[in-house]
C-alpha cells in the first residue's frame, strides 16, 4: 500500500467532513473553536519557480482556514527525513499566497502548521523548529507534531479526534504476525477495535 493511499484517505475525510478538523486544531494549537465552526478548505496546490525546470507544481496535504486564521497540515505515514525542509518550503509559499505589499514593505503571514504522523517517527520530537536569521534578528517558527499512535481509543474519544480512527490499526502493524498466530492476542485486538465503535 503506497503512502498516496493514506493521503487520499486523509484528504477524503477532511473534504467530506471539514468540521472533524476542529478538535485537532484545538488540541494542536490550544484553540477553543466551537464544534459548529466550519473550516474552509483552500487550494493545496502551490507553484514554485525551479531553476532550469521552470514552473513546478507542489501539492501540500491540507490548507484550510477557520475565520481569519490559516492552517497547514501535513499527514505523514513515516518520517522520511525531508519533513522539516518541506514544511519551510510549503509555509514560505503559502505565506506569499496572501502577502501584501505596501510601498517598500512586504507583509507575509506564515500559517499555523503541524505534522500528523500515522506511525511514530524515529525521533519523538514535540515540535519542528525553523529558526530564521536575518542579520541580528531571529525568528522561530514552531511546528507541532502529533503522533496518532500516542492516543488511546479513550483519548481519541475524549478529545473528539475521530479523524484518527481510520489510522488506528497502524499501532498493531509490527505485531500482526504474532497476533495472527495467537488466539489471546487476536481476542485483545478484536476487543480494542470493538471499543472504537
Amino acid at each position: 500500500m503506497s503512502n498516496k493511499v493514506y493521503d487520499s484517505v486523509f484528504r477524503a475525510i477532511v473534504t467530506k467532513k471539514p468540521r472533524i478538523l476542529i478538535p485537532l486544531v484545538n488540541t494542536l494549537f490550544q484553540k477553543d473553536y466551537p464544534a459548529n465552526h466550519r473550516p474552509i478548505i483552500e487550494h493545496n496546490e502551490l507553484f514554485k519557480l525551479s531553476y532550469g525546470a521552470g514552473l513546478e507544481q507542489v501539492v501540500t496535504d491540507l490548507v484550510f482556514s477557520i475565520g481569519s486564521d490559516r492552517y497547514h497540515l501535513e499527514c505523514q505515514s513515516t518520517d522520511d527525513g525531508t519533513m522539516l525542509v518541506r514544511m519551510f518550503e510549503y509555509d514560505s509559499m503559502l505565506s506569499l499566497r496572501n502577502s501584501q505589499q505596501v510601498g517598500n514593505r512586504l507583509m507575509v503571514n506564515f500559517p499555523e502548521s503541524a505534522v500528523m504522523y500515522l506511525r511514530t517517527p524515529r525521533d519523538e520530537y514535540q515540535h519542528y523548529i525553523i529558526e530564521i536569521h536575518a542579520g541580528a534578528n531571529r525568528i522561530e517558527h514552531q511546528i507541532p507534531i502529533i503522533n496518532v499512535n500516542d492516543y488511546s481509543i479513550e483519548q481519541i474519544a475524549d478529545c473528539g479526534l475521530w479523524m484518527f480512527v481510520p489510522f488506528y490499526l497502524f499501532r498493531y502493524e509490527k505485531r500482526f504476525k504474532a497476533i495472527n498466530n495467537d488466539d489471546v492476542l487476536i481476542a485483545e485486538l478484536i476487543r480494542d477495535i470493538a471499543n472504537v465503535f
